[in-house]
């Protein structure tokens, strides 16, 4: 949904429900994730979490294994199937670090 022109937005907790929200923006969709299944607190993620640069900004992003263990616990048919990408994706990592 867009906002007519002249139209304010009030950022607020009720913009977030439960279990995730998911916002269509200009650079496209997010997934705004309330709970974080297979993790054990946001904390944890945090301090796993990998920094990349994104337009010369610093992001961070979940880590792979992060990545799998939510997949994992997810019920989402869409969630197995990037569960199936992301194994990959270690498998290839695994085969590339020298021995």
């Amino acid at each position: 949904m867009r906002l007519p022109a002249g139209a304010s937005w009030e950022w607020d907790e009720l913009c977030i429900r439960a279990p995730w929200s998911i916002f269509n923006t200009d650079a496209g969709r997010v997934d705004l994730l309330v709970r974080l299944p297979g993790v054990d607190s946001f904390q944890g993620l945090y301090d796993r979490s990998v920094e990349i640069h994104i337009a010369g900004a610093g992001v961070r992003v979940a880590s792979l294994e992060d990545l799998i263990s939510m997949k994992q616990t997810s019920q989402r048919t869409k969630d197995q199937l990037h569960l199936l990408e992301l194994e990959a994706i270690k498998r290839v990592i695994r085969e590339e670090e020298p021995t």
